[in-house]
């Protein structure tokens, strides 16, 4: 235990001050009837987490400039967007900031929504908002992000997300018939009375010819007929959104530059800030999960072993994963595989290295786990199938077969890679 704990203890410092480690993973007693690869080691949360605070302060800034432009909506999805963020792990400063900044702007930026469905079902439409039943297709929004869900008797429920901000517009929902179900019709209290009128004439019609005459200065004139009953002609409904948002005045707004150049200059440089910081916490967001992803594909080509939650002592084919938190390492976390025998261990340590070398180089120990490992959980570890494997191998094949012809017409380069005997996939 203490040699264990030692080993660790090395290993965990050269790695946190950058520091020579060994080539190769340090191997055990294949015998050994209960070891542990320590895989690696990581700061991803930590360095994610940075990544993230360097967001939510980048786009506070962005809101504040854009407050100053005269852009209110834009103001409010910046600051809403920090907060989602802020909440969920940076300082409270920043949510009680942005909570404050959005209770200032929120009340003026209100929307007004009509929900329209295409065939009208006036009687028997149903509106949900968030979750909540709206008492009617007209909807009052606040500025942001919302969801939307419509249904009728005899159709399909349709989901809709929408964002809004202090404006006026028409939501057109194609609801889609229900299997087995007869469709609701419009009640005759929904239908336009340009239309009624129209039934009513059609009625008494004598077939005498003047069906093209003008109508008596009598009868009561037609008000404008609602768009889904106006059309005479057949529509393919292959070729009608499934929703669509119509502003309450289509006539298109001319681009407004505001605020000053120096402010429209601080935009620009906040936006791009903003996106390279989104990166920079994806790309820690996806190296947090790739040493397992790797993992994956070595159980894909070994379906020999099974993952199990305790191995059995002397069992060369079970394995158990644990990530583990290290202790006096701040955000640092332990990638290891428990095995009931030692050659196991000592075979998914090199082949491990080969494909990933990232996070240090392994160590295979027997014997218990030490004690600087604390807090353990079971990851997710994708597997792909045989024939995900089959399509990878003969895509690298393809791309490789080229690079072969060169090799056998010139001499290796010094220090050139080895290719891998156990696993040919260098899936990134």
């Amino acid at each position: 235990m203490k040699c264990s704990l030692s080993l660790l203890f090395v290993a965990l410092s050269g790695l946190c001050a950058g520091g020579a480690v060994a080539a190769e993973p340090k191997l055990t007693n294949p015998s050994c009837q209960s070891a542990y690869a320590l895989l690696g080691w990581s700061k991803f949360e930590v360095q994610k987490a940075e990544a993230l605070e360097k967001l939510v302060v980048t786009r506070m800034q962005k809101a504040a400039v854009l407050e100053k432009m005269g852009e209110p909506c834009g103001a409010v999805a910046s600051y809403a967007s920090a907060l989602k963020l802020a909440s969920e792990g940076a300082s409270a400063e920043h949510v009680a900031e942005a909570r404050r900044r959005l209770a200032a702007l929120e009340p003026g930026l209100g929307s007004t929504v009509t929900v329209k469905a295409e065939p009208p079902v006036a009687p028997t439409l149903v509106v949900t908002v968030d979750g909540v039943r709206a008492s009617g297709p007209r909807l009052s929004l606040a500025p942001g992000n919302h969801t939307i869900v419509v249904g009728a008797t005899g159709y399909q429920t349709d989901t809709e997300p929408l964002s809004v901000c202090k404006e006026e517009r028409d939501l057109i929902v194609q609801l889609t018939p229900a299997d087995g179900a007869a469709p609701a019709v419009a009640s005759p209290a929904a239908i336009s009375p340009s239309v009624k009128a129209k039934e009513d004439d059609d009625k008494g019609d004598d077939d005498d010819g003047d069906d093209d005459k003008p109508a008596a200065a009598s009868k009561v004139p037609s008000p404008t007929v609602s768009a889904p009953l106006a059309a005479p002609q057949a529509v393919s409904t292959s070729a009608v959104p499934t929703a669509t948002l119509e502003p309450a005045n289509a006539a298109p707004k001319p681009t407004i530059w505001k605020g000053t150049a120096a402010l429209r200059r601080e935009l620009a440089r906040l936006s791009t800030a903003e996106n390279d910081w989104q990166k920079i916490a994806d790309h820690w967001e996806l190296s947090k999960k790739l040493p397992w992803l790797k993992m994956g594909w070595i159980l894909g080509r070994r379906r020999q072993l099974t993952q199990v939650d305790a191995i059995q002592p002397g069992d060369a084919k079970q394995v158990s994963f644990r990530q583990y938190k290290v202790k006096g390492q701040e955000g640092a976390n332990a990638y290891v595989a428990h095995c009931g025998f030692g050659g196991t261990c000592n075979s998914i340590a090199k082949t491990f290295h080969f494909l990933y070398e990232g996070i240090g180089v392994p160590q295979v120990e027997c014997g218990p786990l030490p004690a600087i490992l604390e807090a353990s959980f079971v990851p997710e570890i994708p597997i792909p199938s045989a024939e995900e494997i089959a399509i990878r191998d003969a895509e690298w094949a393809a791309s490789h077969a080229k690079d072969d012809d060169e090799k056998d017409e010139k001499p290796a380069a010094p220090g050139a890679a080895k290719p891998d005997a156990d696993d040919d996939d260098d899936e990134d």
